[in-house]
């Protein structure tokens, strides 16, 4: 109980308190004068009476000037969380039978195979000796002097141990982090749950929160929900980051490989990690010796092409181990082995090759490919000697309309490299350009010419037709309330999909449109520009850089190369811009990459959020895009259409591909994407005409989901539809869990009776294409620079018993003081005013003034 005292804040002002005091005195004297008046008039009881309420009232006023107040400390004690995070991904089903024998030899006295407390300086010798590469002196010169029983000790410890150490070898890297953390007469789990609040995690690509009594159980069954074909060392890093509240982090435990696949490169993620101020103790788990190994890496496959294209696989294909054999790659398409088969034969001269193969792209549809190389007997794990990849042919072309203010830069590399791609049509409005007079018109139209169009109309709007509206720099003369009305109609209601690019002259500054502020995914937006030195550097180095969130990093049309860590070196290595705009990206939108001063590098989720310079946002069924640049075209210097029409190209795609649904008259419905990878989840929306939508307020929709021709079957999963808060036209719900395989999606309507055939759509969920299995060694490096940038600590297997005693001390002790008033609270006042209401009656009942 806290305990309590009584103080005067009036009393801390000398100067107000002489003032206060005198004119109480005062006013004691004037009562005391008019008392002595009163005597003449009333009986000295009423005199007396009068002059004890007055003096009280003056008394009551005076503790009330004094402002009273009732202090007192809380002293509260929080204990701190640990948090233990499992990698439970495809590398940790590795058993290192490649392992050397120091390695081994740790593993065995950490699962407690070998050595106890008496014999522990013995094994570190023999550890010490095989890390040196010599043989241990199994028997000290101290123990024995007789030759045979010298020898026999020598024979009898060095078989103990290598039997030790090879059941040590014989379990995964899985099996080792789940016995460490459960077995034992007191399991390591059960000591930081009596330290510490102890949250469990398991990730992979993905993070799920676990009971730690969980970790006892089999982890290769949680595996499959997180999915394990990817290491995202963020994801374990960051488990139990959503708890703002409560009680503080003491430290994060995290049992791994250290074999990130996941998107973000290793210095942002040593810098996010160090960004988040809590130390990370990793466990490392498995050898850092590279096995002998034959492995398909990253395969770098287009997920879409055009009929008649000419794409190009690329894949990584490791052999580790193999130096100087030769060695066959194969590539064939599914269901027609035979015909397609592709072989390339190579020497392995280096430990990773890239193999190209040639696919036609004749037959519009979806075809599914395979590419692996011959498995050998000696090799560590075969499972990693194939992977899967689909490729989509189409027939069809995108639809763009490019407005623009003026013919800028920007404007004239994008127009001439979309012209050149053959799959898609571009229609450029161009307001400001020189018109000599020569031709009967300009060179490119000038006008926007809308149809008619109402605010409540229910009509297409003049955008219908296009996949995407690029809108450049343009005037707000140029650009009315009746085209934002029909901007806002399309991405609403229609599905398409707008971006909008900064401009010096007048957008997005110039324009006060109420219309506008809705469809942008920042507030605020500001100039920026990079000034001194880094302004007057060379081309290829001037100005600030675009540094890609891990959302950008994930998405398609930021993806330049199919290797996440070259694609983040392209990305660094672009030429930087010497103008932007950024913003404070809105709620509800993601921000896909930052502007970056190379001068001043703000870290951590907030500087990301406030330098938003490419932000996506969803609104109602269509999307709206920010890129606060105008001069992308700087990423031709030495590089030509590479990487400027890869970006565009794939931008153009993407957004053809999310406004593609099938439907009818009434609804039109499908995912935001046609194609997905394992793991991902899909958006499921329909898109209602308002007309319909008023015959049937009612209407309910659900999403019934079957493998491909197996419609007459029961779903495998059903989903239902929800309305959306931005848009009533629009419902939507996110399907999640598909594994690989082609899906039909049959839209199931109820409280209508507009439907005359099936609504189906189609979507593709291809396998993982990662290099997680490509590499199995161990990335010990990785996880101690993750250790001494954030404070933290690596341990080895057989150092985990130290652990614990990291957290003998995590409960932190706060005081917190609090002020309760009285003397502005309403009992002072109601006793003030009783006082001087009884004062008031007693003199009015005597005839007093």
């Amino acid at each position: 109980m806290p305990q309590r005292q009584l103080m005067f804040h009036g009393l801390e002002l000398t100067s107000s308190l002489l003032l206060l005091l005198g004119g109480v005195a005062i006013a004691i004297v004037c009562i005391v004068l008019l008392y002595r008046y009163e005597r003449r008039l009333v009986t000295r009881r009423l005199g007396v009476t009068l002059l004890s309420l007055r003096i009280a009232a003056i008394v009551t006023l005076l503790l009330m000037l004094l402002e009273p107040v009732i202090g007192w400390t809380l002293n509260r004690e929080q204990t701190g969380r640990v948090i233990v995070a499992v990698d439970v991904s495809e590398s940790m089903e590795t058993a290192d039978e490649h392992a050397d024998e120091a390695e081994k030899l740790r593993w065995a006295r950490a699962l407690g195979l070998i050595g106890n407390e008496r014999n522990a300086e013995q094994i570190d010798a023999w550890i010490a000796a095989y890390e040196a590469d010599r043989e241990p002196e199994w028997v000290a010169e101290d123990e024995t002097d007789d030759p045979d029983r010298r020898q026999a000790l020598a024979d009898g410890r060095r078989e103990f141990a290598e039997n030790a150490m090879q059941q040590a070898m014989s379990l995964t890297r899985l099996d080792i982090a789940r016995r460490l953390l459960t077995d034992g007469s007191e399991p390591l789990i059960d000591q930081l749950d009596q330290l510490a609040i102890t949250e469990a995690h398991a990730f992979g690509g993905q993070t799920i929160a676990l009971d730690p009594r969980e970790l006892e159980q089999n982890l290769d069954e949680i595996s499959a929900s997180v999915q394990p074909g990817v290491t995202n060392l963020t994801e374990g890093l960051f488990a139990g980051a959503g708890a703002t509240d409560g009680p503080p982090l003491a430290g994060v435990i995290v049992w791994t490989d250290g074999r990130d696949t996941g998107p973000i490169a290793t210095r942002q993620l040593i810098a996010r990690a160090a960004s988040r101020g809590v130390p990370i103790y990793p466990v490392l788990l498995g050898s850092s010796r590279r096995p002998r190994d034959l492995a398909i890496g990253v395969v770098d496959a287009p997920s879409t092409v055009y009929v008649e294209d000419e794409p190009v696989v690329k894949a990584d294909v490791m052999s580790y181990g193999y130096e100087g054999r030769q060695l066959s790659v194969h590539l064939e398409k599914v269901g027609d082995e035979e015909q397609s088969r592709q072989t390339q034969q190579f020497v392995a001269d280096r430990p990773s090759r890239r193999i190209e193969f040639a696919l036609p792209a004749e037959d519009v549809g979806r075809h599914k490919y395979r590419i692996w190389i011959d498995s050998d007997p000696e090799e560590t794990r075969d499972d990693n000697n194939e992977k899967s990849f689909t490729i989509t042919v189409v027939d069809d072309t995108s639809r763009v309309l490019l407005v623009e203010g003026e013919g800028r830069w920007e404007f004239r590399y994008l127009l001439n490299a979309l012209n050149r791609d053959d799959r898609v049509q571009v229609d450029p409005i161009l307001f400001d350009q020189p018109y000599m007079g020569v031709l009967p018109d300009t060179f490119f139209p000038r006008t926007l010419n809308l149809q008619d169009d109402r605010a409540d109309a229910v009509g297409d709007t003049s955008f219908a037709d296009y996949d995407i509206v690029l809108l450049g720099d343009v005037a707000p003369f140029h650009v009315g309330p009746a085209v934002w009305e029909q901007l806002d109609r399309y991405v609403r209601e229609e599905g398409g999909t707008l971006v909008l690019t900064a401009g010096k002259n007048y957008f997005p500054r110039a324009h006060d449109s109420l219309i506008l502020r809705d469809l942008l995914p920042v507030r605020n937006p500001r100039p920026f520009q990079v000034a001194g030195e880094v302004a007057a550097r060379s081309p290829a180095s001037r100005g600030f850089a675009l540094q890609l969130t891990p959302e950008g990093i994930d998405e398609t049309i930021f993806q330049l190369n199919a290797d996440p860590a070259a694609n983040s070196r392209i990305w660094a290595a672009l030429p930087g811009h010497p103008w932007g705009m950024v913003g404070e990206a809105r709620g509800g939108t993601t921000v896909w990459a930052t502007a970056v001063d190379p001068e001043n590098r703000p870290r951590g989720l907030r500087a990301e959020r406030e330098n938003a310079l490419i932000v996506h946002q969803y609104l109602g069924a269509g999307q709206v895009l920010w890129i606060g640049i105008d001069s992308t075209w700087r990423w031709r210097l030495r590089t030509g259409d590479l990487y400027h029409h890869r970006f565009w190209g794939q931008l153009v795609r993407w957004a053809a591909e999310f406004k593609a649904a099938v439907g009818n008259e009434f609804v039109r419905f499908g995912p935001d994407r046609s194609m997905i990878s394992e793991g991902e989840e899909v958006l499921l929306r329909a898109r209602w005409k308002p007309n319909f939508l008023r015959r049937f307020p009612d209407v309910t929709a659900t999403a019934n989901i079957f493998p491909a021709g197996q419609r007459d079957e029961a779903p495998m999963m059903s989903i239902e539809l929800k309305p959306d808060l931005d848009s009533s036209l629009l419902h939507k719900a996110t399907a999640r869990g598909l594994p690989a395989g082609n899906y039909e999606i049959e839209l199931q309507i109820e409280g209508a009776e507009a439907v005359d055939r099936p609504i189906v759509a189609e979507l593709i969920v291809s396998p993982q294409l990662t290099n997680e299995l490509a590499d199995l060694a161990a990335d010990r490096e990785l996880l101690q620079r993750l250790a001494r940038e954030t404070g933290g600590r690596m341990f080895l297997p057989d150092e985990v018993g130290e652990i614990p005693d990291l957290f003998r001390d995590v409960t932190e002790s706060s005081s917190e003081y609090r002020e309760q008033p009285l003397w502005n609270q309403w009992p002072a006042f109601a006793v003030l005013c009783t006082i001087l209401m009884a004062e008031w009656v007693l003199r009015k009942l005597n005839g007093l003034p």
